[in-house]
């Protein structure tokens, strides 16, 4: 029981100091109050919002950010309060499922090829070769073409990009980590490969996928927003930031606020992921 005690007590200040370590980065810690500002406000703020974001009411049409309106609204007289708000719900949720379809299909298809190396491994990353030939935005265009528009379609396309970059990455990990002594001993030992891809592959190639992913999700809702902004993503009337700053670019010099409290959301949530990006990094680079 006293031994219970004492891991249990030297443990607490262990995970402390970890977690101090991390947030030690002003980068990091910017990002992180950034995120979560941003997130709050578009998770939280619908709720407190007295208008419906679909809501058409001709004679305000263009009124310009007021107590009623404290965003204004857009040509059709919709409050852009609220459709900034439930626009981003529709942007970062699809950020979110971009990274995780891409960043799942990559990572087995890296660690696939990292683990098992020979026929298998060449096989798969000379398809990722192929992909990563194309230029990203064109890849994904022409997936959107060929899908067709919307919010799913756009997703998909998108994830595409994703996958070549996850594979490059835990390939790469994945090789480093295969040569380790321990790894040659648990084979020779004829341990199922599953369990020592679960168990000791990717706990050592999690750090660098975390880094990539932190990047992707900023980059996946620049993406959408920029398939959106082309009439290739969410479709109107639907809110979505994309689509938001696509409507406004005809009244920019009318209506100055339809693009830009959009523009300043997506803007503060790339920014954020990125700067959770570079202290990652740096929190996990031994060489610092």
């Amino acid at each position: 029981m006293s031994v219970t005690v004492v891991v249990t007590q030297a443990a607490a200040p262990a995970r402390r100091s970890r977690l101090a370590g991390v947030f030690r980065h002003k980068s990091l810690t910017v990002g992180v109050v950034l995120i979560a500002f941003v997130i709050a406000v578009v998770v939280i703020g619908p709720f407190f919002v007295s208008h419906n974001p679909d809501t058409v009411n001709p004679n305000a049409a263009f009124d310009a950010p007021s107590a009623a309106y404290p965003f204004g609204t857009d040509s059709f007289g919709r409050d852009m309060l609220a459709r900034v708000l439930y626009g981003g719900r529709y942007t970062i949720t699809a950020a979110v499922a971009i990274v995780v379809l891409g960043g799942v299909v990559g990572t087995v298809l890296g660690v696939i090829a990292g683990y098992f190396r020979g026929a298998i491994g060449f096989i798969i990353m000379r398809i990722i070769d192929v992909l990563l030939a194309f230029p990203g935005i064109l890849l994904a265009l022409t997936a959107a073409a060929i899908l067709g528009p919307g919010l799913v379609n756009g997703i998909l396309a998108l994830a595409l990009i994703a996958v070549p970059a996850y594979a490059r990455v835990a390939e790469g990990a994945t090789i480093e980590v295969r040569q380790l002594p321990y790894i040659d001993a648990a084979i020779s030992g004829n341990i199922n490969p599953f369990a020592i891809i679960t168990r000791h592959v990717l706990p050592n190639i999690r750090d660098d996928l975390l880094v990539l992913t932190s990047s992707w999700v900023g980059l996946s809702a620049l993406w959408i927003a920029a398939l959106g902004f082309i009439g290739l993503g969410v479709q109107p009337p639907t809110p979505e930031w994309g689509t938001l700053l696509s409507g406004g670019q005809d009244y920019i010099s009318v209506a100055w606020w339809i693009t830009v409290f959009p523009g300043i959301f997506l803007a503060l949530f790339v920014i954020g992921t990125n700067l959770i990006g570079d202290g990652l990094r740096d929190h996990f680079d031994k060489t610092l």
